[in-house]
């Protein structure tokens, strides 16, 4: 598969098309954003871990819907709140991740069968060959292309997904998949889960019919963790935003409550994103990485010409001596 439009030396001009006058687009700002705010959470968990694994949990909306696609036409680009948002959410994620530990010490934890990995991959395939990178309107779909491009490990967490999302059994298979990957002989450092939005609830705890039922009113409890004695923290993101859909004909419970601030790290999309500019998010995230880490070491270089300076500089005793 390849990498990006820059290895064929596309995506330079492409993206040159997308920069503002001050040099860059609100896609490009917007990935840089999210990459330095999940690389610095998960920095922090890990340096709190005492050694045990850390969870990342990613929620999206599937599609848009077609309410939403026909409101949009009626609503400044800035307003809108494309679904696939979530692909800059679930790839800052990742690259973050490999940023930061080994990728065999990385999981990429997909609600998905083995099946549909095994189809979608396929697709994926077919997709490069046509279509063109990341151009899926699923966002885990872009999601799972990214891990295998990067030679993750994606396993299917997903094992009743044939029954439903609203099968509460589905919920509690889910869960245990999760938690096999932190009794592992050997665990990954990081476990990062993605898929929907709808799920964040379950998946701290909440019972599917209590979530659906009350989901607006309800806040996250540590003591429900379902994580708590296998992982040493679970952060939670979710980039679905209100929409047409959501704020005019239907909500569900569950989505409510992933979309309050207490639940869910809130990830705010800056607008409608074109078709070609999505082609360009893995190389904005590429680009984010890469400026963390020209900051982190323009900062370590700092800090050694500091203490070389405090090392050469006389002491006391010496400018006392004649």
């Amino acid at each position: 598969m390849a990498n990006s439009f820059f290895e064929h030396g596309m995506g330079s001009s492409l993206m040159c098309s997308f920069m503002k006058a001050d040099g860059e687009s609100a896609y490009a700002r917007f990935a840089k954003e999210t990459y330095n705010r999940v690389y610095d959470d998960m920095k922090e968990a890990l340096e709190k871990s005492d050694g045990k694994p850390i969870l990342i949990v990613s929620g999206e909306a599937y599609r848009d819907v077609d309410f939403d696609l026909k409101a949009n036409k009626l609503l400044p680009d800035s307003l809108e709140n494309p679904a696939f948002a979530a692909t800059v959410t679930h790839l800052a994620i990742m690259r973050a991740a490999m940023d930061l530990v080994d990728k065999e010490d990385l999981v990429v934890s997909q609600e998905l069968t083995d099946h549909a990995v095994e189809v979608i991959t396929d697709t994926i395939k077919e997709r490069d060959e046509s279509e063109g990178i990341y151009s899926f309107e699923v966002p885990s779909r872009n999601g799972l292309r990214y891990a295998l491009e990067n030679g993750l490990k994606v396993s299917p967490d997903d094992p009743l997904g044939g029954y439903g999302r609203r099968y509460p059994e589905r919920s509690m298979a889910a869960i245990e998949a999760i938690q096999k990957h932190a009794l592992a002989e050997n665990p990954p450092k990081i476990v990062f889960r993605m898929g929907s939005v709808g799920n964040t609830g379950t998946l701290q705890g909440i019972p599917l019919q209590k979530l659906l039922d009350e989901g607006k009113e309800l806040t996250r409890d540590p003591d429900d963790d379902p994580f708590k004695d296998q992982y040493a923290q679970t952060l939670f993101y979710n980039t679905v935003q209100n929409t047409p859909f959501y704020l005019l004909e239907y909500s569900d419970e569950d989505v409510d409550y992933a979309k309050n601030s207490a639940n869910a790290e809130q990830i705010d999309p800056p607008g409608a994103i074109s078709q070609a500019e999505k082609l360009l998010i893995p190389d904005y995230i590429k680009m984010a990485s890469i400026d963390k880490w020209a900051q982190d070491f323009a900062k370590e270089m700092e800090a050694c010409s500091a203490q070389q300076e405090r090392l050469a500089a006389p002491t006391a005793d010496a400018l006392l001596k004649p």
